[in-house]
């Protein structure tokens, strides 16, 4: 049965790249890590998003200037924003990986510093708010439990073990790598929103459809492949930049599959075409501060 499925992919993923060789499709595939998985092995623990977002809080929503000064080509890993790319392994918490990849972000740029922070910390803390640890969670459950705590963990306080430890907070204010003071949502849809924010303050996270096979054997390229629902969001990740490349426009992504996904862990997925993958509407980003009514504090010339 595997070997049947082993041949067939790589059936598909030949004739897919000989399209590509061609210029008929605008990526490539390739083998990796997850390529013996079948679709239920792949969905039920490398992805985790939950299909209802259900957060505790009322959503506030993130309104950029009409317009900002931004390039139109920004990678923020190249700035130096971006920690190294990790693996969630057999834990299905893409939701506290993307949301400690745009925190990492917005501490950089307030502090300077690039700290790694604790994905564990919030796959263990926020199960109150409704997440389920390496079962599926949401970024703005992950962050509404972050701010009541005031922070999240530093990585080498509170490491990733890849499990989900049966309820267990471990956290202590002492270890706080960060503070958090809230969260704020991009419009529903809005690309352009979101390349403001992206340009404007960092990394955002963003939830996506990851589940076709093409996104899991994803190489090189820029993505596009209509089997990507933008309605169904399985997977999140952490947007980490965008630009254009031969006319095409494409945001610039940060996986949670390790560094044999894409390049070294890296992608590129198609950008201004019909909120492609529904990459836009789901995404968000940390405040690190509050207002004096707990409301999150956002400063700089991204709050005009």
């Amino acid at each position: 049965m595997r070997k049947n499925m082993w041949d067939d992919l790589l059936q598909r993923m030949f004739h897919h790249n000989m399209k590509f060789s061609t210029q008929e499709v605008p990526f490539a595939m390739g083998l990796n890590e997850f390529s013996d998985m079948d679709h239920d092995e792949f969905t039920k623990t490398m992805t985790g998003l939950d299909s209802e977002k259900n957060c505790q809080k009322a959503s506030l929503i993130y309104k950029p200037p009409d317009n900002p000064k931004i390039g139109e080509n920004v990678d923020w890993n190249a700035k130096g924003y971006v920690t190294e790319v990790q693996n969630q392994g057999a834990c299905g918490a893409c939701w506290a990986f993307c949301t400690v990849g745009a925190l990492e972000g917005q501490h950089k740029r307030k502090t300077g510093q690039l700290v790694k922070l604790s994905e564990q910390h919030l796959i263990d803390c926020s199960k109150p708010e409704g997440n389920k640890g390496c079962s599926g969670g949401q970024m703005c459950r992950a962050l509404e439990y972050a701010s009541d705590a005031d922070g999240v963990a530093t990585a080498e306080s509170y490491p990733f073990v890849g499990t989900s430890t049966d309820g267990v907070c471990k956290f202590s204010n002492s270890t706080i790598g960060s503070p958090v003071g809230g969260y704020l949502e991009i419009p529903y849809g809005d690309e352009d929103s979101l390349k403001k924010a992206v340009g404007l303050l960092g990394p955002m996270a963003a939830g996506l459809d990851g589940s076709p096979e093409s996104f899991r054997h994803y190489s090189h390229g820029i993505y596009s492949d209509p089997a990507c629902s933008n309605t169904s969001l399985t997977h999140a990740l952490t947007i980490v930049g965008y630009g254009t490349e031969d006319g095409q426009d494409y945001w610039l992504v940060k996986n949670s599959w390790g560094k044999s996904w894409g390049q070294g862990g890296f992608g590129k997925l198609l950008r201004n075409s019909n909120n492609h993958c529904g990459i836009a509407n789901r995404a968000l980003f940390p405040v690190l501060e509050k207002n004096s009514d707990g409301s999150p504090k956002l400063t700089g010339p991204a709050a005009s």
